[in-house]
């Protein structure tokens, strides 16, 4: 069985004016199987966003090779890199990046009207997931009228809108309160693994690292040495 993920010495630089910043500096590693969680911790700025944008397609690395799922995403066209990133990945964000002009639902079902255009399940689709995420009464709302725990909750129904293999997610608890911040990690946890979905996760959150398969840690762009995470108070 492949490794949920494989870095083969990943660079990643970006340049700023005359300068340039390698914020990732040739990471070698293999973690996970299908269907894992795994967890990246590390400090601000030491390239988790970075890494999780690289496994997402979001961006490319300067040098070496991302593996997701035996994919080698390097030798993708683009158009194979934008079914990838709609099919294979669904999206998790701190911030929830949900589009405020659209209901709770219409946001879940956006990804399926990308993917197959006027599909006429869609809304029943979009119901269910809501309903999986203790949403379906809030269906209607703005993103506006939700709280922030209530935003993320649609944010991970959406993630989940054409059934990928990969749950990415960037500080998923980072702007929730602790106690919506665990209702949240029960949630994201509880629907990967009941849909048998793998799950990388960037977090602060030591009660979601605790839950992961497998722990990478990341410091000035380098992997460092695994260190026990504590379990949740």
């Amino acid at each position: 069985m492949s490794s949920l993920i494989e870095l083969k010495g990943v660079i990643k630089e970006y340049k700023t004016g005359p300068s340039v910043i390698r914020v990732l500096k040739g990471i070698d590693l293999s973690a996970g199987e299908p269907g894992s969680i795994v967890a990246v911790l590390g400090p601000s700025g030491s390239g988790k966003t970075t890494l999780l944008n690289l496994m997402g397609a979001l961006d490319k690395p300067t040098a070496g090779e991302v593996v997701v799922l035996g994919m080698r995403l390097g030798e993708l066209s683009e158009k194979q890199l934008t079914e990838y990133r709609r099919k294979k990945v669904g999206f998790v964000f701190q911030t929830f990046n949900l589009i405020p002009n659209l209901s709770a639902l219409e946001n879940v079902v956006l990804p399926m009207e990308f993917l197959v255009p006027g599909d006429k399940q869609a809304g029943e689709k979009g119901m269910h997931l809501l309903e999986q995420v203790g949403m379906a009464h809030r269906a209607k709302h703005s993103p506006a009228k939700l709280s922030g725990g209530e935003q993320q909750r649609v944010a991970i129904a959406r993630a989940l809108a054409n059934d990928p293999d990969i749950i990415l997610a960037d500080e998923p608890t980072g702007n929730l309160d602790t106690s919506t911040g665990e209702e949240v990690v029960s949630l994201l946890t509880d629907l990967v693994k009941r849909e048998g979905k793998s799950l990388m996760v960037v977090t602060h959150d030591d009660r979601l690292a605790s839950l992961a398969d497998f722990v990478l840690h990341i410091r000035d762009g380098q992997l460092a040495p695994e260190t026990p995470i504590p379990p949740p108070s």
